[in-house]
C-alpha cells in the first residue's frame, strides 16, 4: 500500500486508481495520517528548499538509487 500511496502523492496514478486510493485514505486512519504527514513534509520542503542540490550530491543520490534498484532485481 505504501508504494501506491507514494505513487498517488507523486501524481503517477491514473484517475481510477486515484479515486480508489483517495477513498481508501478516507476510510483508513493509518493511511490518512501517513498521507497527511507526507503532504505536510512536502509542503515544508517546497517552502524551505529553493536552491537546487549541488551537482555532486545529485550524482551520488542517482548512483545510489541505481545501485539499489539493480541489486533489488526489480528490472
Amino acid at each position: 500500500m505504501r508504494r501506491r500511496l507514494d505513487s498517488l502523492l507523486n501524481g503517477e496514478c491514473d484517475p481510477e486508481e486515484t479515486r480508489i486510493l483517495e477513498r481508501h485514505i478516507r476510510e483508513c486512519p493509518r493511511c490518512l495520517e501517513d498521507v497527511g504527514c507526507e503532504r505536510a513534509l512536502r509542503r515544508l520542503l517546497r517552502r524551505c528548499c529553493h536552491e537546487p542540490a549541488p551537482v555532486e550530491l545529485r550524482r551520488r543520490i542517482t548512483t545510489r538509487i541505481r545501485v539499489t534498484y539493480l541489486s533489488s532485481g526489480e528490472q
